[in-house]
């Protein structure tokens, strides 16, 4: 709202708005308001705050608070404006106000107060007050008048105060759960002419154009959308007393993932044709059946010209949590070309916190996290595509689903295809080293796919570092063990094995339930059979 008094006092904007409790990030929304108006006060009511610290508007000095757990209020001036606090209602008033020179009256009624007119403060002109009066009264929009809304009236008239109020112009409150829109945040003014009145504009635009734009220009995101709730899975087959067993979950805050969605809209379309044609992992139209399919067609292709295939598995270890940021951000610069959406992803990944929760309910201390991308995130596969995106050429043939890389080589002979393993893993390997990716050389594994019994026991020699790579007879590439003529016979008994404990648990619920079934009945029957004994009736 604006006011002006005398011709010789500038016209000055104010700014009033029942918060609803207080918080940094609602700080930050009101500031880019209050910049973007131009105001030279800031009216907060209903602040909920219980102390001055932190309690901080960049550009405006605090001129006066009253805390309060249920209510509060507190009163911002622009730095460099020439203003006095003249006086506050006392300790344990019904009525809470505070007035800042110029004079600029902050009121809070919290219901269920009855509202006096002695319990409001009197100003010399010019004046203004605003704030949450909780009072209604059919001259201001409202179906009915409550008796604080005619004492409020009553008040308004004695004092020649002006209502500033359009019904024209938008309502300041909408109501979900009744679904209707109201104005209780009243201002009136108490001026020395009527020459020029006061104005009063309702900004009703702010959380649809103000606040994404602010987002795009500062950069910058509230802290609460950083901190993130860790739990910990299990993964299957694992000792529950390793901790490294786990697999980390971060849940996020849902504003924060609404964002990374559009973000993810956005992108894709530029992102995805860039992205090699062996990374399958959460692309449109592509899942682990695709690659899994791939693979095996190529190994049977070998069979075919009646050649060896060569297959090795590479592990990485904590592949998400050690994603090396400023290799990101290289990344992210050579396949966006808008540096602006590239400096946005990289503050959403900066400066994240987060804290362990436990079944039990126990919380680890906060603790903060300087590479890797968020597990659980929408936008996280997309983020670690690209920054493996540039795997470099080898003469295996790559298949990729996120972390789960493989490589395969077709060779007529032994040692053709162990050379070309060895000289493809030793470039991948420099690769990892370089953009910081951990290969686990203990659980990155090799195997041999051929049609000749007679070396069925053959095993493979791989080296990673000069440490031989472990040879498996028939091991599990995205949940599908390929066993060396790829008959899927150990495939079959273990797929067997896990639906068959599947049914038995079911049937012994199935058990359970029909006896429970039938002792309801029984107890039913049993009870009405007694019921009419009682009465003398024979059944």
């Amino acid at each position: 709202m604006s006011s002006s008094g005398r011709a010789v006092i500038p016209t000055l904007e104010n700014q009033g708005l029942s918060v609803l409790h207080l918080t940094t990030a609602k700080l930050e929304v009101i500031r880019h308001l209050a910049n973007s108006n131009k105001v030279a006060a800031v009216l907060l009511q209903e602040t909920h705050w219980v102390s001055d610290d932190n309690l901080k508007l960049p550009g405006f000095l605090l001129a006066g608070s009253i805390h309060s757990k249920q209510h509060g209020m507190s009163n911002f001036v622009r730095t460099g404006l020439s203003w006095s606090a003249i006086s506050q209602s006392p300790p344990g008033s019904n009525i809470e106000w505070l007035i800042t020179k110029i004079q600029e009256t902050s009121v809070v009624n919290p219901p269920p107060s009855a509202l006096t007119a002695p319990s409001l403060p009197s100003v010399t002109a010019p004046a203004i007050y605003a704030g949450d009066f909780n009072c209604q009264h059919t001259d201001w929009g409202y179906n009915h008048t409550s008796q604080d809304g005619e004492t409020l009236s009553d008040w308004a008239s004695n004092t020649e105060a002006l209502l500033l109020f359009d019904p024209k112009e938008s309502p300041s409150f909408f109501s979900a759960r009744w679904n209707t829109y109201t104005n209780p945040d009243l201002a009136f003014a108490v001026c020395r002419s009527n020459d020029r009145k006061p104005e009063r504009r309702v900004i009703d635009r702010c959380s649809k154009e103000e606040h994404p734009t602010w987002l795009q220009q500062e950069l910058h995101l509230p802290k609460t959308w950083r901190h993130a709730s860790v739990i910990a899975l299990l993964k299957p087959n694992k000792p529950v007393e390793d901790p490294k067993a786990y697999r980390p979950i971060l849940l996020l805050c849902v504003p924060f993932k609404i964002l990374e969605r559009l973000i993810h809209s956005r992108i894709d379309p530029v992102v995805d044709p860039q992205l090699p044609r062996e990374q399958a992992s959460f692309r449109r139209g592509r899942s682990t059946v695709d690659q899994v399919t791939l693979l095996v067609q190529d190994i049977k292709d070998s069979f075919q010209d009646n050649q060896k295939a060569g297959v090795v598995l590479l592990d990485l270890t904590a592949a998400y949590d050690t994603v090396w940021h400023r290799g990101l951000h290289l990344k992210l610069l050579r396949t966006i070309p808008d540096r602006h959406m590239v400096r946005f992803i990289m503050d959403m990944l900066s400066n994240r916190s987060f804290v362990l929760q436990t079944s039990g309910g126990q919380r680890s201390r906060l603790r903060r996290l300087k590479n890797g991308v968020p597990q659980g995130s929408v936008l996280s596969p997309m983020l670690f595509n690209i920054y493996i995106y540039d795997l470099p050429d080898t003469t295996s043939s790559k298949y990729g689903y996120a972390d789960d890389l493989a490589i395969m080589l077709r060779r007529p002979t032994w040692k053709a295809m162990e050379d070309g393993l060895n000289r493809d893993m030793g470039i991948l390997a420099d690769y990892l080293r370089k953009w910081r990716l951990q290969l686990s050389v203990g659980k990155t594994v090799s195997a041999a796919y051929h049609l000749n019994n007679r070396e069925a026991k053959r095993e493979l020699d791989v080296f990673v570092d000069n440490k031989r790579l472990e040879s498996q007879q028939a091991p599990k590439y995205l949940g599908v063990r390929m066993d060396r003529t790829l008959s899927y016979k150990q495939h079959l008994e273990e797929v067997k094995a896990k639906v068959t404990s599947r049914v038995l648990l079911i049937r012994r619920l199935t058990v359970v339930a029909i006896f429970l079934l039938k002792a309801t009945c029984w107890g039913g029957w049993l009870s009405i059979r007694l019921l009419f004994s009682s009465c003398g009736i024979a059944m």
